[in-house]
């Protein structure tokens, strides 16, 4: 099987919050229905949530709340994003957008993680060209 990632992924387990919200969810327009899952891996283009309870499907736009404390806490990064696989295991959603207080996280996250610092930097050149 071919490995399409083009970003570094590292484990991170911690808490989201995961609510489905506008025009292109699949799930509904903003209905209000969260839902709270642990996460297994994480890169700076999105993440993976573990939890076969918590899977919306492919296509579904959403929020998420990323705890930064190990539980679900007031303490998190704040993240849009959509669903691209749903899979009986849980489901991975890419990052559409996030405020640069977050971003600033995440990259703090990926660097202590992935011990890559410089690959990262390359990264978030190469995203920032996408725009």
């Amino acid at each position: 099987m071919h490995n399409k990632r083009l970003n570094i992924r590292t484990h991170y387990k911690t808490w989201a919050c995961i609510k489905p919200v506008g025009e292109g969810s699949q799930v509904g327009i903003d209905t209000g229905e969260v839902c709270v899952c642990g996460t297994k891996d994480i890169s700076l283009k999105g993440l993976f949530c573990a939890d076969p309870s918590a899977v919306y499907p492919v296509g579904t736009i959403c929020e998420i709340k990323l705890s930064l404390g190990g539980e679900p806490s007031a303490f998190s990064l704040k993240m849009q994003g959509r669903v691209v696989r749903s899979e009986s295991t849980g489901m991975a959603i890419e990052f559409n957008e996030m405020d640069i207080e977050s971003l600033i996280h995440l990259k703090n996250i990926m660097y202590y993680n992935t011990g890559m610092p410089e690959i990262i930097d390359e990264e978030l050149i190469h995203h920032s060209k996408d725009k």
